[in-house]
């Protein structure tokens, strides 16, 4: 059997795209045999918790100090320890649980770097290991990579890939666009089935499973407006904010917001929305895929790319988080209520995107000559 790990984190602070991602290809390559693991700082994430009963996780338990980070690398997503200390902490901890092999190592993570891949690899020529095929899912280029697949599921141009040129490896194989988006299965089996948007009564507010900068409350403070009681909106309240009051206790009482916990797929929420409002992190992909336009907020900054893609590509609408933000939401919000061919050519643009076949090409790429 084929031997996968997955080395990604899920926090409050990270959030939990890059686990979401991962798990939906992990479980596809489970469809052809392969039997996946998951690596990653120990942390209490009620997601983490809801994974675990499909897959093994494995912890890694070592002290981290995430006030640690290099200034070379995105500081909001820290190691807490160095690169080759949790290079040697996961590579020890696979082999106490009896993973000797690995055929496939996939990494997701924005602090980890070539540093982290050759220190990996020593210590398999250490113990005569063969090496795994490598690959790395990154939206940045901002730092040297090792790895056999270089995965950027973003919109990206021809001239802007050559931003990875001179940080890999000759050879290296280089996946781009969302076409190659990890989306679970159901998206795309539901996917012919959903309609173009063409009329505003249902909107669907997430802002991602951390919120960092208050945006949902922020948002709320705007839809409430009696302008748009004639919309129900559904919100997802995010992960990290489950014990906070503040959203419920202020709006639980108004007669067009519904309230939602946060479950492991977005899939019906997005399906029955005309319209979402949130952040441009991998759930674009996910409304895209569903044919949903959106309103963009960016809540971190390696979403100003897809922020840009997207509004080009007029499937979308971006609203900046500035002391301006009140009045365009509402302005934004208030234009689409009555033009019904924007929200209608909005959707089809946003179908054009992708087709939500990315776990399937990536898996293809990565059992090629295993």
């Amino acid at each position: 059997m084929i031997t996968a790990v997955f080395r990604c984190d899920a926090n409050e602070v990270v959030g939990s795209g890059h686990l979401s991602r991962c798990f939906n290809l992990a479980t596809y390559l489970k469809t052809n045999g392969v039997q996946s693991f998951f690596v990653y700082s120990q942390t209490e994430f009620p997601l983490i918790n809801k994974l675990q009963f499909e897959f093994k996780f494995i912890p890694l338990k070592s002290s981290r100090d995430y006030t640690l980070s290099d200034s070379s690398l995105i500081s909001k997503d820290p190691l807490g320890i160095s690169e080759e200390d949790d290079a040697t902490e996961t590579f020890n901890n696979l082999l106490l649980s009896n993973i000797s092999c690995v055929d496939i190592l996939i990494i997701d993570h924005y602090s980890i770097s070539k540093v982290w891949v050759s220190k990996f690899l020593s210590l398999c020529s250490a113990k005569k290991i063969k090496y795994p095929k490598i690959m790395i899912i990154d939206d940045l280029a901002n730092r040297d990579y090792l790895c056999d697949i270089l995965l950027d599921q973003n919109i990206v141009s021809k001239s802007a890939m050559t931003h990875y040129d001179s940080h890999t490896q000759h050879g290296t194989e280089i996946l781009s666009g969302p076409k190659y988006a990890l989306l679970s299965s159901e998206y795309q089996s539901i996917r012919a089935s959903i309609p173009i948007r063409n009329f505003l009564s249902r909107i669907l507010i997430y802002f991602g499973s951390t919120d960092p900068d208050n945006l949902l409350l922020k948002t709320l403070q705007v839809v409430s407006s009696d302008s748009f009681l004639s919309i129900c909106f559904d919100i997802v309240i995010p992960l990290a904010d489950l014990d906070n009051k503040n959203v419920l206790t202020a709006y639980e009482n108004h007669p067009n917001f519904v309230f939602h916990n946060p479950s492991s797929s977005l899939v019906s929420h997005i399906a029955r929305a005309d319209l979402a409002i949130g952040s441009a992190g991998f759930t674009s992909w996910e409304r895209c895929c569903l044919k949903l336009p959106s309103i963009l907020i960016k809540n971190g900054d390696n979403q100003s790319n897809n922020i840009l893609a997207l509004v080009d590509a007029n499937a979308s609408i971006a609203i900046n988080d500035d002391s301006f933000f009140s009045v365009n939401l509402f302005n934004s919000l208030f234009a689409l209520l009555s033009d019904t061919d924007q929200l209608k050519c909005m959707s089809k643009n946003a179908a054009n995107i992708l087709e939500g076949v990315g776990c399937k090409l990536v898996s293809q790429e990565l059992l090629k000559s295993l």
